[in-house]
């Protein structure tokens, strides 16, 4: 039995899935971690089912954020606000208003 075979087993008998790999090849602190990490990945997940999947999540954030971001300009150049508290102004109204009933 060949070592690469021997590591592929234990890698498959450790437990580890193709995600927590991947999410400890993202979190490495150092080249050479993250080099093993995404090397034990591709082992699990050859067909990088899970890279593929965090890049869409990547482009739905960021397309997300930006239309936020939009969206809050938006508002900030518009006269549009809401309002904090619409039922104390009606309060007031029907105070004011003889023919409202208390």
């Amino acid at each position: 039995m060949s070592l690469k075979s021997r590591i592929e087993k234990l890698e498959q008998n450790s437990g580890r899935s193709p995600l927590s790999l991947f999410l400890r090849y993202m979190q490495a602190e150092n080249e050479k971690e993250a080099k093993t990490f995404y090397e034990r990945y591709l082992r699990a997940d050859p067909k990088r089912e899970i890279e593929e999947f965090s890049k869409i999540l990547d482009r739905r954030v960021a397309t997300a954020k930006r239309k936020s971001q939009e969206n809050e300009k938006l508002i900030a150049v518009s006269d549009w606000r809401i309002a904090e508290d619409s039922k104390s102004g009606e309060d007031e109204k029907d105070k004011n208003n003889p023919r409202a009933f208390h």
